[in-house]
């Protein structure tokens, strides 16, 4: 660009390709693109997408004008290959192509033109790659063997896999870590299509449903990192990541004390720490300690090898001190507090409340007026607090948690005595919210009438997800959903267990069928009823 000219915001183009499209008997060992500009390497390069996939000795050699690149490889005999540059392809001035250029040729008497479109949802931005199998008698195993043809999604995850002949196909989308081709189980994110797919012509293009990319695998069991003494009759387990709650009972735990066997009263997972078990025991003040744990799993059911005993500090435990700790209140949550909002209160060990209804209080500090907030017990330590009605009209607000009204199993009456403390936080109110409604309606061209469908529509302003589950075919409603900005998706709930599965590769199980509502949708207040939210299931 000369010195003091305008900033060059025109997208280069291709030029030519040698061959062209439609090329047959294509004897060359080589292909060359030329483009009007100077073009960043590394960017067409990344974008370049030849299939059936080459080996490695693939040679490119960029021109002396920096303008034309040649790609060198040998190509094998009576087969179809797809050239695609990505739009990714950028110029010196930072200027992207304006649209995908592919180029079909043959090195045989016919050219294969059977496309496979669909879309990958990728929500953890990773650089994916479309592996694409042949499928006819032998099962694809993508950790060992090489897909047949590959496809790059654009920036909105769309993609088309060229130049394939009539047949049946299985699809994965593979966030592929190493660039070898093939999958890696606990480092490669994937996706894993509803079903295997039929080529059943040369001109129309058979398209897919949507493939939602998950995070790669966890196959590593859980470790015991560290145990505390809370008091004499409770113990704080730490893990290397959570455990799952299905493994979480008394008869996985064993506390030795002194050679003799401690009864192991309750368990449960930490609310405050998702890494944590509080394991409730019978009571010790000294001696040696050990803890064992048997058929414990994560979250990703991998099985944590059984513990053959952790020492545990032998220092003497007093059984008269505060008989619980609280650990305090999200106090973010406390400066627009409003109707829709819900409090944690968490503590060391398990409690029941004497007195639901003045536990948790909205205070006026001015006129003294008192709101209780519902209190539900959601774990043996924790609790959940919320408004059932709308903000009161309070000048000077107040939160007050009186912990006289929690109490612990199988306290003495000294003990009992040391808790005689009101926790008060200042507080803001945000404006109230009316919830709204949201219509909409499924309908499936699949004549299979047994099936059903969830429905969920996702805050954007929360996170919170709202579930319609067990629906049939038809209309549905959610009859009370916060206002604001929400994204909301259907699935085929094929096993009915109410959340979506991904599928997995090895064994190849297919995902779930999902459909996805064009862009956001606002939900007003009650006298607002967001409608036409409408999906239709067609592959």
């Amino acid at each position: 660009m000369p010195l003091g000219g305008e900033d060059d915001k025109t997208p280069p183009k291709i030029i030519s390709i040698s061959p062209k499209s439609g090329t047959v008997n294509f004897k060359e060992d080589k292909v060359i693109i030329k483009f009007d500009k100077y073009i960043q390497e590394e960017t067409f390069e990344k974008s370049l997408v030849i299939t059936p996939p080459t080996d490695n000795s693939m040679e490119i050699n960029w021109g002396n004008s920096g303008k034309d690149v040649e790609i060198k490889f040998l190509f094998q005999e009576n087969k179809t290959y797809a050239i695609s540059i990505g739009s990714s392809t950028t110029d010196i001035s930072g200027n992207k192509l304006l649209k995908q250029e592919v180029v079909r040729f043959s090195t045989g008497l016919n050219i294969d033109s059977g496309r496979i479109e669909g879309q990958v949802i990728n929500d953890i931005n990773k650089r994916v790659t479309i592996f694409c199998f042949k499928y006819d008698t032998k099962e694809p195993n993508p950790i060992l063997d090489k897909p047949d043809y590959i496809a790059l999604p654009s920036s909105e995850g769309i993609f088309s896999i060229e130049g394939l002949p009539l047949g049946k196909y299985r699809i994965y989308a593979i966030a592929d870590e190493f660039n070898d081709m093939l999958y890696s189980i606990d480092n490669d994110a994937f996706g894993c299509a509803s079903s295997d797919v039929n080529v059943v012509s040369m001109v129309v293009p058979t398209k897919i449903s949507l493939i939602k990319l998950r995070r790669e695998l966890d196959i590593k069991p859980p470790e015991l990192f560290s145990t505390k003494r809370i008091d004499c009759s409770l113990t704080e387990l730490k893990f290397s990541e959570p455990i799952s709650e299905i493994s979480i009972n008394v008869n996985n735990f064993e506390l030795i004390n002194n050679n003799n066997k401690i009864q192991i009263l309750n368990v449960w997972k930490s609310k405050i720490n998702p890494f944590s078990i509080i394991v409730e025991h019978g009571k010790v003040l000294d001696g040696s300690l050990k803890f064992s744990c048997n058929n414990l799993a994560d979250t990703a059911l991998n099985l944590m090898p059984d513990s053959l005993g952790i020492s545990i500090s032998n220092e003497i435990i007093s059984c008269n001190l505060t008989p619980f700790n609280f650990y305090g209140v999200n106090e973010k949550q406390l400066g627009l507090f409003t109707n829709n909002d819900t409090l944690l209160l968490s503590f060391n060990c398990e409690l029941n409340f004497l007195d639901d209804k003045n536990a948790v209080v909205l205070k006026d500090s001015n006129t003294r007026k008192l709101v209780p907030l519902t209190l539900v017990k959601i774990s043996p330590s924790d609790f959940y607090a919320y408004l059932s009605d709308s903000i009161p009209k309070f000048k000077k607000p107040l939160l007050e948690i009186d912990l006289r009204l929690f109490e612990k199993k199988n306290l003495s009456k000294s003990e009992k005595k040391n808790i005689d403390t009101t926790i008060i936080y200042k507080i803001g109110f945000g404006k109230n919210s009316e919830n709204g409604k949201l219509t909409g309606s499924i309908n499936d061209e699949s004549k299979d009438l047994s099936q059903v469908y969830c429905v969920v529509a996702r805050s954007l302003n929360s996170g919170k997800n709202y579930f319609l589950k067990n629906l049939n075919r038809g209309q549905f409603e959610f009859k009370s959903i916060a206002q604001g900005e929400y994204e909301v998706s259907c699935f085929k709930d094929k096993n009915m267990n109410g959340k979506y599965d991904f599928g997995t590769i090895v064994p190849n199980v297919n995902s779930e069928v999902l459909v996805i509502h064009n862009g956001t949708i606002k939900v007003g207040n009650s006298s607002w009823t967001t409608i036409n939210i409408d999906f239709e299931f067609k592959y």
